[in-house]
């Protein structure tokens, strides 16, 4: 007497094994230029599929509170309720100078909710700037002596040209150093103090995704 098949369900399922499914990540943008240019390039580098990472720009919310940032991705999220996102990226900097803005940072990192952040104090190119170097506060605690800096190491560097190529030739330096910077900048009674970033967070997650 032969072995009677079994029915399979009905409805899509994954198939069992040992891989986990992959997670999707949106990743919203204060800036308009070298943070979207630096996160997409850095996708195709990595060879994510676009339905896995989305980078998206919130026009208009520079003028420097985080909580407008937030709450404008919360209502873009809103509107992707038919896909399921594992995680929410905010992007924004923060500047110990400015004290409104610096306090809104902290507080919405330290805030319990479903955004992970990815905040540097200064700016952004205290990312890029970990490529080459371990920078100081004197020479990069503000975004223009960050971006100056920047400069000498890459000439061409401007918002709206970001090298990538040949900045993520040192991305695993930038992320030893990031890290360290971020412990040390946790430690500091003045937290954060004025140069850290948490970046690298999000490009180890990214990295995680991809294929190369």
């Amino acid at each position: 007497m032969g072995r009677r098949k079994r029915k399979r369900p009905q409805g899509r399922q994954r198939r069992p094994g040992n891989r986990q499914p992959k997670k999707v990540i949106y990743i919203f943008c204060e800036g308009e230029e070298t943070e979207p240019q630096y996160f997409r390039a850095l996708k195709n580098k990595l060879s994510i599929a676009p339905r896995l990472a989305r980078v998206q720009v919130v026009e208009g919310k520079r003028q420097g509170d985080p909580r407008r940032l937030r709450l404008a991705a919360q209502k873009i999220l809103e509107q992707e309720r038919d896909i399921v996102i594992d995680q929410s990226w905010l992007i924004y900097d923060c500047e110990p100078q400015d004290r409104q803005r610096y306090n809104l940072g902290r507080e919405e990192f330290q805030k319990a909710n479903p955004f992970n952040k990815a905040v540097s104090f200064p700016a952004f190119e205290i990312w890029l700037l970990l490529h080459y170097e371990m920078p100081k506060d004197a020479k990069a605690g503000t975004p223009r002596k960050a971006k100056d800096l920047l400069k000498t190491y890459l000439p061409d560097f401007d918002k709206n040209h970001v090298p990538f190529d040949k900045i993520d030739a040192k991305r695993e330096i930038a992320k030893t150093r990031a890290r360290k910077l971020w412990a040390d900048a946790m430690g500091n009674t003045i937290y954060p103090a004025s140069i850290a970033t948490v970046v690298f967070r999000l490009v180890e997650e990214l990295e995680a995704l991809g294929t190369t």
